[in-house]
Formats: C-alpha cells, structure tokens, sequence
C-alpha cells in the first residue's frame, strides 16, 4: 500500500463517495471521518466500511451474482479539482463583435 493512499493524505475537505451499480452516494467532512476511522485508513478499507451493507457487495462476497458493488471516490478520478481557485483558472480573450 502506498501511503499516500490513506485519508490522511486524501487532497479535499469533503469526501465524496457514489456507486456505478446503484444510486447511493454520499458526502462527508473530512475532519469527521478521520476522527471516526482514524487518519491511517486506507481508502480502500474506508469504501469498504461505507459499503457493507450494500446489496451488490454481499452477493459478489456470497459468490451468488458475478456483479460487485460499484462504490468509488469520483473526486479522485476528475482531472481538475472541482474546487480549483479563481485565481488558477487562465483568463480568455472575447473579442468585440
């Protein structure tokens, strides 16, 4: 395991969590998470403690269904933060028509 890969070095203030199977999602502060599961957690084991009582998770584990619980980060697979600051965005030209 990396460790960057625990909360401690997770790079926003809120926590964001959906499903690609289901319509579950989720946001939570930072701060709280890491005071409940401790800052060392990994981000794996985090999904894991938010998804055990999904549907999907407990087929795939009963091995009764070939489908598995879809939970992921999405602020992780975005290329841009979604909160970059003003100033970092590049200005553009509009010219006068």
């Amino acid at each position: 395991m990396d460790s960057r890969d625990c909360l401690a070095h997770y790079p926003f203030v809120v926590v964001r969590i959906r499903c690609r199977v289901c319509p579950r999602k989720g946001s939570y502060r930072l701060a709280q998470i890491s005071a409940k599961f401790g800052p060392e957690i990994s981000l794996r084991d985090l999904l894991g403690r938010f998804s055990y009582d999904c549907l999907w998770r407990t087929a795939a584990l009963s091995k009764k269904s070939k489908n598995t619980c879809g939970v992921y980060l999405p602020d992780l697979e975005q290329r841009r933060p979604p909160d970059m600051p003003p100033g970092m965005v590049k200005l553009r030209l509009v010219k006068n028509t």
